[in-house]
């Protein structure tokens, strides 16, 4: 879920930041190799290789992913398309993150929108209950003005905060896979993809301003 976090550190110059997750990530390297020896490593290696085959082997029935991986596929993309798709998705997050964090002129809350709206869109192995994301990426958009107070605008904003209704639903029944008798992947891709656009939108609107401004 961190995956693009340090694209937005790196694109502030959050340079202190980098350099403590850096030595924290290395002191707990360091602990786990010593803990359990230098076979730890291609272990693990071969433990994401393995968790990633299960995922592309369980895409026919996982209802739960909500990735762009898992929506395409859902929509009748071969998988290796969908697979393909979804690395794009990743890049053009990781682009949008990076476009939005190298102007501190941008507002804060449009930044963080970008940054939640990104994650979204850039991990293939998006669960259900993730969907959550969706309600404070509203709350970000209507205070950065990109969800305004007119009809489309309130109605982009329930679709977003109602994203938690998911959580709920699988916090009730433990075995829930869809929302109103509709898979997951199909009821909240396309409004997380939707949610992407707005937000690449206006910041291209203000980055575009921000680098007129004198």
């Amino acid at each position: 879920m961190g995956l693009l976090i340090p694209v937005a550190l790196i694109a502030a110059g959050a340079w202190r930041t980098i350099l403590s997750a850096s030595l924290s990530a290395i002191a707990t390297a360091l602990a786990g190799t010593l803990a359990f020896g230098t076979g730890y490593w291609p272990a693990l290696a071969e433990m994401m290789g393995g968790h990633f085959d299960v995922v592309r082997a369980s895409i026919v029935n996982g209802h739960h992913l909500i990735s762009p991986y898992s929506g395409l596929y859902a929509f009748g993309l071969a998988e290796p398309v969908a697979l393909a798709a979804q690395w794009a998705f990743t890049a053009a997050g990781a682009l949008l993150v990076a476009l939005s964090w190298s102007k501190p002129a941008l507002p804060f809350d449009l930044r963080a929108a970008a940054l939640i709206a990104a994650i979204l869109m850039s991990n293939p192995y998006i669960w259900h209950y993730e969907a959550a994301l969706l309600a404070p990426l509203a709350l970000f958009l209507i205070r950065a003005g990109t969800l305004r107070a007119t009809a489309p605008g309130r109605a982009v904003a329930a679709l977003l905060i109602l994203g938690v209704g998911p959580v709920t639903l699988y916090g009730l029944y433990a075995d829930i896979t869809q929302v109103p008798g509709i898979p997951a992947r199909i009821a909240v891709s396309p409004v997380a993809a939707l949610a992407f656009l707005l937000t690449a939108s206006a910041v291209w609107t203000q980055y575009r301003a921000a680098k007129r401004a004198p």
